[in-house]
């Protein structure tokens, strides 16, 4: 609701790629979804049609904020809803590694993002986001999603360096940081910057 009016975009990370999870987020007026622990190109087939209504796919009718409250409807809304909808998959899984070439290539797939904790744990670097094969495994579906004429996104955090870094290498997308790391940040700087002015009072 915040959203409606402005220039932002409304994505929301379900749960897991289950229709009876996703169709509700769409319902309420999301923009599109972001899904989990994709790993085949059947998981996105499923993904889509979850998003979509027949004879596209499976997603039944009941939409509230996106039809106006019932002022819009029809075959025409439900064209437009299949048109706009913005389908998002995560990939975080040696899996979908493997498959990713199928992955990209299911029709109706927006973007992909990059999960990079859990993929280099997937991997068996736990906690390594930068180990060098994780990296490399990265900057390969990157490439394969350019050729694909897939967009990919990264959720890395908020360190500057790393952000600007992904994006000189061409990640369409980034989502930086949350809002419990920035307060943290930002209420821990005040402190320390009181605490230095004192001479290191606690």
């Amino acid at each position: 609701m915040a959203t409606k009016g402005s220039e932002t975009t409304p994505l929301v990370r379900v749960p897991a790629n289950d229709p009876v999870l996703i169709k509700p987020v769409l319902d309420i007026g999301a923009a599109g979804v972001i899904v989990p622990l994709v790993k085949t190109a059947d998981d996105v087939r499923l993904a889509v049609a979850a998003c979509r209504y027949p004879p596209e796919g499976i997603r039944g009718f009941g939409p509230r904020r996106p039809s106006n409250y019932g002022a819009r409807g029809g075959p025409e809304f439900c064209q437009e809803a299949n048109r706009t909808i913005i389908i998002i998959v995560q990939i975080e899984q040696r899996e979908a590694l493997e498959n990713i070439d199928q992955i990209l290539a299911v029709p109706g797939l927006t973007s992909i993002v990059i999960g990079p904790n859990d993929l280099a744990a997937s991997l068996g670097y736990t906690g390594q986001p930068g180990h060098p094969e994780n990296v490399k495994a990265i900057e390969t579906v990157l490439a394969k999603s350019r050729v694909a004429g897939i967009p990919m996104g990264m959720a890395i955090g908020d360190d500057p360096e790393t952000l600007v870094r992904w994006a000189d290498k061409g990640v369409a997308w980034l989502s930086i940081a949350a809002d419990f790391a920035l307060l943290v940040r930002s209420a821990t700087q005040l402190c320390n910057r009181v605490r230095e002015h004192q001479g290191g009072v606690e």
